[in-house]
């Protein structure tokens, strides 16, 4: 899920989404929720965890939020966003 040519399926049938659906790839590797990475300043996603009791019913829970925008900025220098406006290399 890092490159254009990392592929999941190709000329599958999908049904269609509505808000609040699930899509689920299991076992799709490990590299991407392991070694999370900025690679492109791209946000981390949620990562969810699921069980099922004997009935069927679901339940997810939360084990990683998704990245915040301010975390972003922070985790990519942004402590030095100003260093070109602010007179660095004056005298």
């Amino acid at each position: 899920m890092c490159f254009a040519g990392d592929l999941v399926a190709r000329d599958r049938v999908m049904p269609g989404l509505e808000s609040g659906d699930f899509v689920v790839l299991h076992d799709a590797g490990v590299y991407y929720f392991t070694c999370m990475l900025s690679y492109n300043i791209v946000p981390n996603p949620p990562v969810y965890g699921f069980s099922a009791d004997p009935q069927g019913q679901v339940q997810f829970v939360t084990i990683g939020p998704s990245q915040a925008l301010d975390d972003i900025v922070a985790a990519n220098a942004g402590a030095l966003s100003t260093v070109l406006t602010d007179g660095f290399g004056q005298g």
